[in-house]
């Protein structure tokens, strides 16, 4: 089992709250073209997941780390292929440009948070995960896009459902 961290990057612009997302480029192998949070594997150099979002972060979409604050840790969240995938929320603390790499980004998308609290979310489907769970596959659509799988039952759970800060957080 692989273990993953993400950012979920809070930014403020036009007088609203966003979540800044990524759409996968069409060329990588795994997940490619879906739109996701910045964020992957751990490397043997990061000493806590939450070096792996923030390196990931600004290798991904150029976001400087010393312009993070980091308000809360998710608990686990568990893939359809059982890799493990930790969740950091982060506010930015000032406007900054955000640049995708195109190695591993196709764009950025800021989705407003005013949409995600509305709960736009529907069950696309089912699947049977690595444990033989039924789970349900939540989407909702923006931008031209469907944000679907893990990502949007991230956001389904911490921003609609509430779910709060994991026991381990330390600030």
């Amino acid at each position: 089992m692989r273990e993953f961290a993400v950012l979920i990057p809070i930014v403020d612009g036009d007088g609203e709250e966003h979540i800044v997302l990524t759409e996968r480029a069409a060329h990588l192998p795994r997940y490619a073209g879906q739109v996701s949070f910045p964020g992957g594997a751990r490397e043997p150099g990061d000493a806590t997941l939450l070096e792996t979002a923030l390196r990931e972060a600004h290798e991904e979409i150029g976001l400087p780390h010393r312009l993070v604050d980091v308000v809360d840790e998710l608990g686990w969240f568990e893939t359809g292929l059982g890799d493990r995938v930790r969740p950091f929320v982060g506010r930015l603390r000032e406007p900054c440009p955000l640049v995708p790499d195109r190695r591993e980004v196709a764009r950025i998308l800021r989705v407003p948070l005013a949409l995600i609290r509305d709960n736009p979310f529907r069950v696309r489907g089912t699947f049977i995960d690595a444990r033989g769970r039924n789970r349900r596959i939540y989407a909702f659509r923006h931008d031209g896009l469907e944000i679907w799988g893990l990502t949007a039952r991230i956001l389904k759970s911490y921003f609609v459902e509430g779910a709060g800060r994991s026991a381990d957080f330390a600030e």
